[in-house]
């Protein structure tokens, strides 16, 4: 992988600064199961359209993705590539 870093991207490619994170999480046998809380802070003076990039190790799945933006909380469904760039665009 060539960028193994989780990063909060703009539009424009510009990073955003990570300030904070927490993780928690249950093992079960071979299964963990874990909990990542990130949290970034746009410093522009207007809103911006960001991409979220999380790297995740062969054999991992991501089962869920979930947001606060301000008092807004949204919650992502987990697509296939194709599948999410049809949808998006």
């Amino acid at each position: 992988m060539k960028n193994e870093a989780a990063t909060l991207r703009t539009s424009a490619g510009t990073p955003l600064v990570l300030h904070a994170v927490q993780a928690s999480g249950r093992l079960s046998g071979l299964l963990l199961q874990m909990t990542l809380r990130q949290r970034f802070r746009n410093d522009e003076t207007v809103h911006i359209e960001v991409s979220y990039s999380f790297p995740l190790p062969w054999g991992a799945v991501l089962t869920g993705l979930e947001v606060t933006l301000g008092s807004r909380h949204l919650r992502g469904q987990v697509l296939g590539r194709r599948q999410a760039s049809a949808q998006y665009e």
